[in-house]
């Protein structure tokens, strides 16, 4: 397979995990604390959902960058 193959499935897996990380972030972090801090709350149950997302969103960006290591120079 030619360097220019690999790359391009590497790059393909990268944004991939880059999309996962962003809809964690998305789902995890964004949407309760737009939603909870509407109704009034800020306790535990708006920072926890908070912390999570946010950290799965971070995880999988960073599985992303790891990916793109495995491309290949000509």
């Amino acid at each position: 397979m030619s360097n220019l193959v690999h790359n391009e499935q590497v790059k393909l897996g990268a944004t991939f995990f880059n999309n996962l990380g962003v809809a964690a972030f998305a789902t995890g972090a964004i949407i309760p604390i737009v939603s909870l801090t509407a109704l009034g709350k800020s306790d535990l149950a708006t920072w926890l959902p908070f912390a999570g997302g946010a950290g799965i969103g971070v995880f999988f960006h960073y599985m992303g960058h790891r990916a793109l290591r495995e491309l290949k120079d000509d």
